[in-house]
């Protein structure tokens, strides 16, 4: 019997009309579940809320809220899907223990690598040195 992850996932949406913040919210979990890592999928999604002035250079804003629950073959796969879909919050609920070769570990963490790599270079450019102290 193959083990999966129970993973609880939390996705949150703004945009500038009611509109937009459904189709996105909508296309974006439909991708996820859509994906062949996904062996169960379901979400909860609330009603969604209008918020004065969300940020700066916006003066009336929409967001909404989804909370997904799924089942994924592997950490490695998890780690992507945290990477490509940007849950605001995610949680591992089972296993308890999982067992991952160093194969899976170092794939997993040069996924991450590459895509802070990828973000540093878009934006700020140069690299992340040290993390401020704190």
């Amino acid at each position: 019997m193959e083990e999966y992850l129970e993973v609880w996932m939390v996705f949150d949406v703004m945009a500038s009309s009611e509109e937009a913040a459904r189709e996105s919210l909508e296309n974006h979990l439909e991708k996820l579940e859509d994906e062949k890592s996904v062996k169960s999928f379901s979400a909860e999604v609330d009603e969604i809320t209008r918020l004065e002035n969300p940020s700066p250079d916006l003066d009336e804003g929409y967001s909404q809220v989804a909370e997904v629950e799924m089942e994924i073959n592997s950490f490695s796969e998890l780690v992507d899907m945290v990477i490509n879909y940007g849950p605001t919050s995610v949680d591992v609920k089972s296993p308890e223990r999982v067992d991952m070769d160093l194969s899976e570990i170092r794939n997993s963490l040069n996924s991450v690598a590459q895509i802070m790599h990828q973000f540093l270079q878009s934006g700020p450019g140069g690299m992340m040195v040290s993390r401020p102290n704190e």
